[in-house]
């Protein structure tokens, strides 16, 4: 467990070091080590404090695993903490409410933030509101993880840790989102193209249909018994020959593409 907090602690020395990509999966318990550490050191040593909130901001993108829902609302409160210090009311507010919004029933312990202290004050007003988000749905084997749970929808009025998961492997993201903030890709590739690629395929039958309409066409004048030219006649031929070609070439391309959308591509 802590040689991945280690490396972590190395590539965060200064708070705006930029993060690291991920080297390997980070355990959920590496996070929960970082959370200890930097809620130790608020109130004591602030830089210390602000180094851990950039360890765990680290950590976040590469876990490995969803985090538990009282694991979320640590992460919560450490965002609305940093977010006092940056003298951020409205990014206090949201992330304190969504902390709330988990655990209604926890309060700082005065050992850490002392009775009538403005944090206080701050955590016991942000009010968790209800209103909701809708999200594109996930293809079916994708979950998406919001604040430790299963969801289709996000909160509209405050924070969340948004998580995807596909199928029973590792995370594939994870962020803590704003309301105003994109989340992370959880769309797998492909996935509701089926229709589009279909439409495309039926629209090149099409096309093969009308070459081959004029293929035909030009195929019955260079056989009119009518007196043609040599010149004319054969003209009439290569251009027969010619959209011959190009039916053959547009009809395996449109049985290629509704193949494809079968194969590749999702509802």
């Amino acid at each position: 467990m802590l040689a991945p907090l280690l490396l972590l602690l190395a590539t965060s020395a200064r708070a705006d070091a930029p993060v690291a990509p991920c080297a390997a999966p980070v355990p959920t318990t590496t996070m929960e080590a970082a959370l200890s550490g930097t809620e130790a050191a608020w109130g004591i040593d602030e830089q210390a404090f602000r180094r851990g909130v950039v360890t765990v901001r680290a950590a976040l993108p590469c876990l490995g695993a969803p985090l538990a829902s009282g694991t979320v609302a640590r992460v919560h409160r450490m965002e609305g903490l940093a977010a006092f210090l940056d003298r951020d009311a409205e990014r206090t507010t949201r992330a304190f409410a969504a902390a709330r919004a988990l655990e209604p029933a926890y309060t700082f312990p005065t050992s850490m933030i002392p009775a009538q202290n403005p944090v206080r004050v701050a955590y016991d007003a942000a009010v968790p509101g209800v209103a909701k988000r809708s999200v594109a749905a996930p293809a079916r084997s994708v979950t998406l993880w919001v604040d430790g749970a299963a969801a289709r929808a996000l909160p509209g009025d405050r924070a969340a840790l948004v998580q995807v998961q596909a199928g029973d492997g590792p995370l594939q993201a994870s962020a803590w989102v704003l309301p105003e903030d994109p989340l992370p890709d959880y769309r797998l590739r492909g996935e509701g193209l089926r229709v589009p690629v279909l439409i495309g395929a039926g629209a090149l039958a099409a096309g093969a249909g009308v070459l081959w309409a004029l293929g035909a066409s030009a195929r019955g004048e260079a056989l009119d018994p009518l007196p043609l030219g040599d010149e004319e006649r054969a003209a009439r031929q290569d251009t027969a020959n010619g959209l011959g070609a190009a039916t053959v070439a547009v009809g395996a391309t449109a049985a290629a593409t509704g193949v494809s959308a079968f194969l590749f591509a999702r509802w």
